[in-house]
């Protein structure tokens, strides 16, 4: 798979939000010794570890090209999207892309995916000394007003896509629990 293609599934899938007629497959995760917040569970991947709610519901099926999707429940009847988180990761070894590139890339493509983007906020952070890249946009996908945020680990071996995924309307209700939910994400 050329770099291009990976830029735009991750794109996508970052854009795709998951509606009430879409559900996962609810997994067991294994303990760890990482301190798991109370009410809350951990799911550890080969490379990577991150933590979500109970009452949300993980897939990690591989679906639409995903390592996982976390996913949370309908808040009624008439709730049509899912917020939700999920991690696309793809071998960097073979391109060694760094930060700046797959950013730059990245960003290059969000107009061409998402009806009237508007970005938000675009910039560098730093967890456990190691630098990320962290964007907020909004934008159409179909019929739905989306948020997303988006953060990019790039290192020579492994590319990580984390996106949090929320209505619009009720991104103020579910960003600070899906900023809880990107920062509980620990590369192992």
């Amino acid at each position: 798979m050329n770099i291009f293609t990976i830029v735009i599934l991750t794109l996508l899938l970052s854009s795709c939000s998951l509606f009430k007629a879409q559900k996962g497959v609810e997994t067991p995760v294994s303990a760890t010794a990482i301190t798991v917040k109370e009410g809350w569970k951990n799911f550890i991947a080969e490379t990577y570890s991150i933590q979500y709610p109970a009452d949300w519901e993980l897939n990690n099926s591989g679906l639409l090209g995903t390592s996982c999707m976390l996913l949370s429940p309908l808040s009624n009847s008439t709730d049509e999207i899912r917020e939700n988180v999920n991690i696309i990761t793809q071998d960097n070894s073979n391109f060694n892309l760094s930060l700046d590139t797959f950013v730059e890339m990245s960003q290059s493509q969000l107009d061409k995916i998402i009806t009237g983007l508007k970005i938000i906020s675009n910039e560098r952070k730093e967890k456990d000394g190691e630098t990320y890249h962290e964007i907020t946009y909004s934008g159409l996908q179909g019929k739905y007003r989306l948020m997303f945020k988006q953060h990019y680990f790039v290192n020579p071996q492994m590319i990580y896509v984390l996106t949090f995924t929320s209505a619009e309307d009720a991104f103020a209700d579910y960003e600070a629990l899906g900023d809880e939910i990107l920062n509980s994400f620990v590369k192992q």
